[in-house]
């Protein structure tokens, strides 16, 4: 380049760095978004957009010029790509904005440059709504079910425990009237997340298994039936002095309270409000009524300075 420079050739300026010769020779960045994050795990059918981006891993730049943008060169593959294209502007805040403005994404490069060219492809593509969908109401006579050869089938609907003909099959379904993933096993149509869906009271087969409601409650199999675990276990745990009544926890139907008495503390361990704890220790109770008592080592009651620890629970 120096050489030439030499020679007149009104190329000052031009950088001894080479450039890409064609697109096809380019670096490329290629990103995959899948939106909303975790549609995929979701149980209640809510739909996964994958959308990405194809960019030049660095910004197109005017071969007279390296330090500014092509901006002639960008407009030609803009108007060659279409409504998918994008550029990031000078000037700009670094986002690909789409042709026309239709459509903006973050720019994947390091330090959003100037001059970074994309193409969109995935859902939401202009050419994606060229396709005809399940359901779609473009067409009344599409939509049924419809089965397209190489096992592909998409049906309108199915409905958990029914029965299915193709093993590995899946489709969104309903379980008590809500959407599910549902997948062919065994001959019926199962969850196919791997969980249960059922309600509270229903029958289940393996103790200690786990499944949910349509509504998110988190269900466990006990004694052959689903039980939820909403409001369950642990409900209070607070210290009571000697004589006084533990209030019983609000239970759900199903459930019933039990208490356990877990420790006993005291401010003055020895002497002045712990009648009866000369020695130090204490003797502490909760009866059938949900009454605390709490003795010194001789059997006295013991002052208002000890106090017992009690737990109370709700249990099916």
């Amino acid at each position: 380049m120096a050489q030439l420079a030499q020679m007149n050739l009104g190329i000052d300026g031009i950088s001894d760095v080479g450039s890409y010769q064609s697109l096809a020779q380019a670096g490329y960045d290629i990103s995959i978004q899948r939106a909303p994050a975790g549609c995929e795990l979701s149980p209640h059918g809510v739909d996964c957009s994958i959308t990405g981006l194809v960019c030049t891993d660095r910004p197109v730049r005017d071969l007279n010029d390296r330090a500014e943008v092509d901006s002639f060169g960008i407009g030609k593959m803009l108007l060659r790509i279409g409504g998918n294209a994008g550029t990031s502007v000078l000037g700009g805040t670094g986002e690909i904005i789409g042709s026309g403005g239709g459509w903006s994404q973050p720019n994947p490069i390091a330090g959003a440059p100037a001059g970074i060219v994309c193409a969109r492809f995935g859902y939401g593509v202009a050419e994606y709504w060229n396709f005809l969908r399940v359901r779609d109401t473009r067409d009344p006579q599409f939509m049924n079910d419809v089965t397209l050869r190489g096992a592909l089938h998409v049906r309108s609907t199915a409905v958990q425990g029914a029965t299915c003909t193709t093993p590995g099959m899946a489709l969104w379904g309903q379980t008590e009237g809500k959407p599910v993933w549902l997948q062919c096993s065994n001959g019926l149509w199962q969850p196919g997340n791997g969980l249960a869906y059922a309600a509270e009271g229903d029958s289940c087969a393996e103790d200690a298994d786990f499944g949910l409601t349509t509504g998110n409650v988190a269900l466990v199999c006990s004694n052959g039936k689903w039980v939820s675990q909403a409001q369950i276990g642990l409900r209070s745990a607070a210290y009571y002095q000697h004589g006084a009544t533990v209030p019983h926890p609000a239970c759900r139907a199903g459930l019933s309270p039990s208490a356990v008495l877990a420790a006993v503390s005291a401010s003055n361990i020895i002497g002045a409000n712990n009648t009866g704890n000369n020695t130090g220790s204490f003797q502490a109770n909760i009866d059938p009524s949900w009454r605390v008592t709490i003795t010194g080592s001789d059997g006295a009651p013991a002052g208002n300075n000890a106090m017992a620890l009690v737990l109370s629970y709700c249990n099916p």
